[in-house]
């Protein structure tokens, strides 16, 4: 619980100091899966002679474009898992929770408005930066 404690012996009053020190928890990074393409191993020119050699004729032959959209879609996808099948992926939030929408448009106001003033140092351009 305590990293360290004890009590310290001061001459000029007749208490003595007590302190203590807490150890601090490590704070957990949190994390979030997704699931996405792994093109690690894709090959363009194989993935290209097996689109090729798909046999497209239920989808050419098809009236509805709806069921014709579906059918070419299902192909893709079908040769895209063999080509590049997903994986889950483990990845780090890169904002902390403080950092929130309207903190990110008033740095993005902010930084604008310093572009500004670099590019012409005048008295309004300083006096929007410093209101931002």
């Amino acid at each position: 619980m305590f990293a360290n404690h004890g009590i310290v012996n001061i001459n000029a009053s007749d208490h003595n100091l007590v302190f203590a020190t807490r150890k601090q928890p490590k704070v957990e990074k949190s994390y979030k899966f997704i699931w996405c393409r792994s093109y690690r191993r894709f090959e363009p020119t194989i993935f290209e002679r097996d689109v090729i050699f798909t046999y497209w004729n239920e989808v050419m032959q098809t009236q509805d474009s709806n069921t014709a959209w579906n059918l070419f879609v299902e192909k893709i996808n079908t040769l895209l898992d063999i080509h590049a099948p997903y994986r889950n992926i483990k990845v780090s939030d890169s904002m902390p929770k403080w950092v929130t929408a309207e903190f990110i448009q008033a740095c993005d106001e902010w930084d604008y408005h310093l572009k500004c003033y670099r590019r012409n140092k005048n008295e309004a351009n300083k006096a929007r930066m410093k209101r931002s």
